[in-house]
């Protein structure tokens, strides 16, 4: 009488490990996955932040170039009158 109340909850017992098991191991493939797209995200963050700044130093030297050019041809104005 004992054994089969007792088999039950054993098979209950087991299946509730397994149940815990899969679960844990789910949860440490998806660690995994954070902590990977993590350093992507990082990776990606630092080569957005250097072409901002190449960027932003390209805009600076086009507006430099912009006027000198400007300056140049006011010159040449000056010098053809």
């Amino acid at each position: 009488m004992m054994i089969s109340k007792v088999k039950p909850l054993h098979q209950k017992v087991d299946e509730t490990t397994q149940a815990v098991d899969d679960a844990e191991h789910k949860m440490s493939t998806l660690e995994s996955k954070r902590k990977s797209l993590e350093v992507r995200l990082a990776g990606l963050a630092k080569g957005f932040e250097e072409a901002t700044i190449d960027k932003n130093e390209q805009e600076e030297k086009t507006i430099k170039m912009k006027k000198m050019l400007e300056t140049a041809a006011q010159l040449r104005k000056v010098h053809l009158v």
